[in-house]
């Protein structure tokens, strides 16, 4: 979030709007670290709204690292390069809880580190491209209807 801008914002929003749109996620879905979508301007005092905490690097990490490890599966909308993004993903797949993970990928960005790619055979990992949130509505769903499966078998 710290490289995002409004039009950013508006892209992520348009996401996730689509997976909590009833009829693609197949039942409730709870978006976290917050209801709305943020961006450079605005994600500091988001989180300090949302947790009551000054915001500092330290509880910032703290709070979003706890967030995953209560998640069941990782949505990340890549519109920016993102080293918290990145950081957040290694942490899921190396020290985690190991979360699947949908990486709704904007054109205008696509992911070149290597590190990041092909994460397939460490979690359940699943890249797709989109110019329109509108494109990811098939691979969404099925995303999340497998990851509420393994939610409940778990």
């Amino acid at each position: 979030m710290t490289r995002s801008g409004p039009g950013d914002r508006d892209v992520v929003q348009s996401v996730v709007d689509l997976a909590t749109d009833p009829g693609v996620a197949s039942g409730p879905v709870t978006l976290l670290p917050y209801p709305a979508a943020q961006h450079a301007g605005t994600f500091k005092e988001a989180f300090t709204e949302e947790t009551g905490l000054a915001f500092t690097p330290a509880a910032f990490r703290a709070w979003r690292l706890g967030l995953l490890d209560s998640a069941h599966a990782m949505l990340v909308v890549r519109t920016e390069l993102s080293e918290s993004g990145a950081y957040e993903v290694a942490y899921n797949v190396h020290a985690g809880p190991r979360l699947p993970v949908f990486f709704a990928v904007h054109a205008s960005c696509p992911i070149r580190t290597t590190l990041l790619q092909d994460l397939a055979p460490l979690v359940d990992a699943r890249y797709h491209s989109f110019t329109r949130a509108g494109e990811l509505a098939g691979p969404l769903h099925s995303f999340l209807v497998a990851a509420r499966r393994r939610g409940r078998s778990a």
